[in-house]
């Protein structure tokens, strides 16, 4: 219809299209903040953070990355006396 190869629409609409979300594997996240890699498995498992799977990782975006020491710190705290236990 407009004279072009599919590769080079799939160009076009990569040059002029929104821009992509820097997604950071589990393990690249666990040493950017110095976590082991349970706690970001337990933060999923809980429904506090929604990491993406599209192949063999799962994948957190700069928000989430931002979000992840305020919510350890929540699920660290004790009932009792508002603490952080120890990890």
């Amino acid at each position: 219809m407009f004279n072009r190869s599919h590769g080079r629409i799939r160009q076009i609409l990569a040059k002029y299209g929104p821009l992509q979300v820097a997604l950071l594997t589990e393990e690249r996240v666990a040493a950017k903040l110095g976590y082991p890699g349970y706690c970001l498995v337990r933060l999923a498992k809980e429904g506090l953070i929604n990491p993406v799977k599209p192949r063999a990782y799962w994948l957190y975006s700069e928000e989430q990355v931002r979000q992840i020491p305020a919510l350890i710190a929540e699920v660290r705290k004790c009932e009792q006396c508002g603490r952080l236990c120890p990890l």
